[in-house]
């Protein structure tokens, strides 16, 4: 049985016209009251936290307050008991808040009419011809009843098994894509891995290329150090050779009037090309033999070695190259030329640091046995 529920308004500032609630004695438990309390019309919400009671003083003089229920609304319902209905006549009714600090408000009066009961006893008489029909129909009506919220809690369980069919289906869905984006997630931590391992190795290699590049830098600044070296010991040469004057001659024998090699070797040069008496004098005296040579550019070989006859030197002999000119001086100093005084054979060899420029030509001394005698 569907409870009978009846709103009203109820204002907390002012007095209003009087709400009739109409209800018969003896009722219970069907007819309910939802109060929207309003303050001077405008609509009151009540807080949730208050308390909310009914206060009813009946017609007989007696009086009672009952706890109301609070909607999330803001609105007070109650249902009538069978006390607030049990006397006949008009009920003057009102409703209490209650909150905290001891503080309390209450409403406007409303009233509650009370129509006598037609019958108060307990037994209900059946008519002798339509009662069996009547209890038929009553059953019959009870099982239409039963099977209607049968079939409408039926319909609602398919809705719930559908919807939990639908909820299944979302939640597979969500589970695939889920585990869907956590392969894409570990293929992507996986690439992410594998680009950090290239990049570390690509890393490991550049360092390497790094330290041989500083290696070949480091090797090449050393090489370049001593080619330098090298290339200022070769001009300190060639300016020695080429400053011959500077260097000093000890004469002994006091055979040439300069006292460095450069005048000495001109001296010696204009002798030798003279043939003069005094140059045929110092070979009896010595015992050597005076000569000359000339050495040509083709006659180096690849390692810058050349190798001359020397007519009439023997094994143990002593022989001093001079050149003939200061260009076959200077020519001797740029070239880095060596001779190795020591005749094999009557063969003497020559080496050269670069090939020489031009052709050289000397002037050479025998010394017999490897001693200049007197």
């Amino acid at each position: 049985m569907t409870e009978i529920v009846r709103k009203i308004s109820v204002d907390l500032s002012r007095r209003g016209n009087t709400r009739l609630i109409f209800a018969r004695q003896n009722d219970r438990g069907s007819r309910r009251v939802s109060i929207k309390l309003t303050d001077c019309g405008r609509p009151y919400f009540v807080p949730s936290g208050t308390v909310a009671t009914i206060n009813i003083l009946r017609s007989d003089g007696q009086s009672a307050a009952f706890a109301a229920d609070l909607t999330e609304a803001g609105e007070i319902e109650f249902t009538l008991t069978l006390w607030a209905l049990s006397a006949v006549g008009e009920a003057r009714c009102s409703v209490s808040l209650y909150g905290g600090d001891q503080r309390k408000l209450t409403s406007a009066d409303f009233t509650l009419d009370v129509l006598d009961a037609l019958y108060s006893g307990d037994d209900i008489r059946e008519d002798e011809e339509c009662g069996l029909l009547t209890a038929l129909l009553s059953e019959v009506s009870e099982f239409k009843v039963a099977e209607e919220e049968r079939q409408d809690a039926e319909e609602l369980r398919a809705l719930g098994e559908g919807q939990r069919n639908r909820n299944e289906s979302a939640r597979f869905v969500a589970e695939e894509e889920r585990t869907s984006a956590e392969e894409e997630r570990t293929n992507a931590e996986d690439e992410r891995k594998n680009a950090e391992a290239s990049r570390n190795a690509a890393e490991d290699e550049r360092e390497a290329a790094e330290i041989l590049r500083e290696d070949g830098e480091a090797a090449r600044v050393v090489a370049e150090l001593e080619r330098a070296a090298a290339e200022k010991r070769r001009e300190e040469e060639i300016l020695a050779a080429k400053s011959a004057s500077g260097i000093s001659l000890e004469d002994f024998a006091q055979r040439f009037e300069s006292d460095n090699v450069e005048g000495a070797l001109g001296e010696l040069a204009e002798r030798v090309g003279s043939n003069s008496e005094e140059i045929k004098a110092i070979r009896a005296k010595s015992g050597g033999v005076f000569g000359t040579l000339t050495l040509s550019k083709g006659d180096f070989d690849d390692s810058l070695v050349a190798v001359a006859e020397i007519e009439g030197a023997e094994a143990e002999d002593l022989i001093t190259f001079y050149p003939e000119s200061a260009d076959d001086a200077e020519i001797v100093g740029n070239s880095g030329l060596f001779i190795v005084p020591r005749a094999a054979d009557g063969r003497v060899m020559f080496t050269a640091k670069t090939l020489p420029a031009g052709d050289l030509h000397f002037c050479y001394f025998i010394m017999r046995g490897g001693s200049f005698n007197e």
